[in-house]
């Protein structure tokens, strides 16, 4: 069972009590509206390129939109990784696309969405 390694900077102290859309910046070019949500995840990193994936692990989603979804993780990731986690009913695959410091053990990660599928949860 993996832990959430994740230490959030005194800057996102209010990171769990934001929620709704986030507020696009002007220099963005995403073409549709992310929500805010906020839910520890299990993360599965996938291999890139032949190599073995780096392990598993916990992350924290930030926002989701139709293309994309942002995560907070506690290592640094490159573009081209590839990962999945699931929220909620949805098993998402997605393309790392940038990832950016945020303090130490945080790193803010933008990535791609190339695939969703749904959990079937039995009754």
């Amino acid at each position: 069972m993996s832990v959430l390694q994740v230490i959030l900077p005194v800057g996102l102290a209010s990171f769990f009590d934001e929620s709704g859309f986030a507020s696009p910046s002007p220099h963005e070019r995403r073409r549709y509206a992310r929500l805010k949500i906020r839910k520890c995840v299990d993360i599965d990193f996938l291999g890139v390129g032949g190599k073995p994936p780096r392990h598993s692990g916990k992350a924290l989603t930030s926002d989701l939109s139709k293309e994309g979804v942002g995560i907070l993780y506690h290592e640094q990731v490159f573009p081209e990784e590839r990962f999945k986690i699931r929220i909620g009913e949805q098993i998402i695959t997605a393309l790392v696309m940038r990832c950016r410091k945020l303090g130490p053990n945080c790193y803010e990660v933008g990535a791609i969405i190339q695939e969703t599928e749904m959990v079937d949860l039995g009754d």
